[in-house]
């Protein structure tokens, strides 16, 4: 039975590789990322930053450490003042050149654009005549100090981070270090009023026609006053119906993500969206800022949005689900899909088909900036599987895991530290350990290639590589936070993998999670388990289409688990 099993999956996915037509062009946060945001809805436009100052040296790659040290951005935060002016050198690069800061301008769409951002650090200026209080806009970087002071960036360049500042009367700093992209942009705002709301970043579900019950939004409120707001409410009007919901307590200068509770209006069935207007209102039931947003009509038996109030911390959180085709079933499989890094929930469950023996449940990783499904993100991928179990009422014995990229990393991941959960996982572009992918490049690197980037000889190179520590409490820090981390040494608990089938799928050209990690686990796997399969996908590059996740073989070896699990 096992050989007749392995061939007519073999025979399958020879068939999908070559008449599964997709689209295999493009990359993957265009297909499933989010757009960025544009206009501007808070306020005026008071500056919109279009030359600055970029520093950004050759730095030679180490081996991760624990303990990390950014010599810039600490002279900035001790001193409270950048110091930094046109031609300054910050220092030398490995190969002992002088790296100075140099001016740049931005190009298209106002856009700072230059790929040496994406390793270095954008510096602003913005001179103010007076003391007053803006909104700063920025997309596209990782950290922004303004006058010193640290702030969060915008990671996936969503568009989405606003901070209030008060400026001081003369020269402000900003300054800007990359990430993901080689582009950032910054602008200053100017609020229609001291207390707001902001339509960037929302949560929301879909309301179902064929359900009732009050569901769970979220939106962000800007406080740009210097005290608190207490006592605040959100009343919300959709249609024919209303409801109230307490909010929790701003802090002054602050942007706060509240949750508020949607009502359902009645003849649902013949609209495809909803208008639903939102009130904002203090402690003393004064009205202080309405605004309005659609809510998508669905059927629940089709594509959509669920959100629920996460036991974690009271926040709003979504998931995207793919129903079963076959309705009103109890008992059928459930399929966790764990997106890749950028990824929206809602965006990557339009890559799946309905099936009809099961749902395809996609949470979000704490959005908007994604925890590798680790920490956060493990918490949030097992809060939303048990809520979707309960809610869909699946079978336990048949809940299986799968995504890739980022998501077959937490696929992995999730899969070696949850095993009593998973019926089979199907890790699709993942890589199981997350120091080891970002090493795996370095370690593979030939002779030829170490003199060709970096000029020196391979043994010059292997002794850089190593950690080199200031001092002795700085080794020992370090070791202390990698214990820490020990929960996300996957390999570790590789053994865990035994208590269920393996299904890897891999594009044979992935050339940002290379194809080797993937032939490593083969190999791994070999030694000692005798139920897993293995496929590279001819010509796969990282994202090939549809099929890089919902790739027919996984689901039908996902039902080959389910017979085993009943004989």
């Amino acid at each position: 039975m096992k050989k007749f099993n392995a061939i007519n999956l073999l025979i399958i996915m020879m068939l999908f590789s070559f008449s599964y037509g997709q689209e295999k062009e493009g990359n993957i946060v265009e297909y499933f990322g989010k757009e960025k945001v544009e206009d501007v809805l808070e306020g005026d436009i008071i500056h919109i930053f279009k030359e600055g100052l970029m520093y950004s040296r050759r730095n030679f790659p180490t081996e991760p450490k624990s303990v990390l040290s950014d010599p810039i951005f600490a002279r900035i935060i001790a001193k409270s003042e950048s110091g930094i002016t046109e031609g300054k050198s910050e220092g030398k690069d490995f190969k002992g050149e002088e790296v100075k800061w140099e001016r740049i301008e931005v190009k298209e769409n106002n856009e700072f654009n230059e790929r040496r951002l994406g390793s270095g650090y954008l510096y602003l200026e913005y001179d103010s005549k007076v003391e007053q209080v803006v909104l700063f806009e920025a997309s596209g970087h990782t950290t922004v100090l303004i006058n010193g002071f640290p702030h969060e960036g915008d990671h996936y360049d969503f568009g989405w981070s606003l901070i209030p500042v008060k400026l001081k009367k003369g020269r402000n700093e900003f300054v800007l270090s990359g990430g993901r992209f080689s582009h950032m942009r910054a602008r200053l705002l100017n609020t229609y009023k001291p207390v707001e709301f902001t339509s960037r970043d929302l949560t929301l579900p879909d309301l179902l026609i064929e359900e009732k019950s009050p569901l769970w939004g979220a939106i962000r409120v800007i406080n740009m006053k210097d005290t608190w707001i207490k006592g605040g409410k959100i009343l919300v009007e959709v249609g024919d119906a209303s409801r109230e919901t307490k909010i929790a307590d701003i802090l002054p200068m602050d942007v706060r993500k509240v949750p508020f509770s949607i009502p359902i209006p009645s003849n649902l069935e013949a609209l495809e969206s909803v208008e639903a207007i939102l009130y904002l209102k203090d402690g003393r039931n004064k009205i202080i800022d309405t605004t309005k947003i659609e809510l998508g009509v669905k059927s629940k038996y089709k594509h959509h949005k669920n959100t629920f109030l996460s036991d974690i911390d009271k926040s709003v959180q979504y998931y995207s689900l793919v129903p079963s085709l076959t309705k009103n079933k109890e008992n059928q499989a459930l399929f966790l899909s764990v997106h890749g890094a950028s990824v929206e929930a809602v965006n990557q469950a339009n890559a799946y088909k309905q099936k009809d023996w099961g749902h395809v449940v996609a949470p979000t990783n704490r959005r908007p900036f994604g925890f590798a499904w680790e920490d956060w993100g493990r918490l949030d991928a097992m809060e939303v599987l048990n809520h979707s179990e309960k809610l869909l009422e699946t079978d336990p014995q048949q809940t299986y895991l799968t995504y890739y990229s980022m998501g077959g990393h937490g696929t992995w991941y999730l899969g070696a530290t949850y095993p009593d959960r998973f019926a089979a996982i199907a890790p699709a572009a993942g890589y199981p350990d997350l120091l080891g992918y970002r090493q795996s490049r370095m370690s593979r690197m030939s002779e030829d290639q170490i003199q060709q980037y970096f000029e020196m000889t391979k043994a010059e190179f292997e002794e850089r590589m190593s950690e080199d520590f200031s001092n002795a409490e700085e080794e020992q820090l370090d070791e202390i936070i990698k214990r820490a981390g020990n929960p996300s040494r996957t390999l570790k608990l590789e053994n865990n993998y035994l208590h269920y089938g393996v299904y890897i799928l891999h594009g044979d050209s992935d050339n940002v999670v290379p194809t080797y990690l993937a032939q490593e686990m083969r190999e791994r796997l070999g030694q000692f388990h005798n139920d897993f399969a293995y496929y590279e996908y001819p010509g796969g590059e990282h994202w090939f289409g549809d099929e890089s996740v919902d790739w027919p073989p996984i689901f039908y070896f996902f039902n080959l688990a389910k017979n085993k699990g009943r004989q």
